[in-house]
């Protein structure tokens, strides 16, 4: 590298120009292994957001089979209640009818007594 006579470095002595000319190359580096840090720290972001976009995704995937789990085990339910339903409607009617049976002798039964009683 040479350097124009204008330089701070051109006017001092030969050693300090060493030590001013090393301090810059230095720096150099630390630019570059700061741009090679930077590119492995966006390296590694980017990573982790496709970590995180996969997991999302997957999250949205299993919620979605569980959704549909669910909404298979609630038709199942209601087909069920509706069984139920059926079953419970027809024990209330023979209910109602062995009640009208009873009524029914009952009132034999007491017309037979009042006619023997007679």
């Amino acid at each position: 590298m040479h350097e124009s006579e204008n330089s701070p470095a051109a006017k001092q002595p030969a050693a300090k120009r060493l030590i001013y000319w090393t301090k810059k190359v230095k720096m150099a580096k630390t630019s570059d292994s700061r741009w090679r840090l930077d590119r492995q720290i966006s390296i590694s972001v980017l990573i982790q957001l496709l970590l995180l976009a996969s997991l999302i995704v997957g999250t949205w995937v299993n919620l979605q089979r569980q959704l549909d789990l669910l909404q298979h085990d609630v038709t199942l339910l209601l087909e069920c209640q509706k069984g139920f339903e059926q079953k419970l409607e027809l024990l209330q009617a023979k209910s109602i009818s062995y009640e009208y049976r009873l009524r029914a002798i009952e009132n034999k039964h007491g017309a037979a007594e009042e006619t023997k009683s007679f």
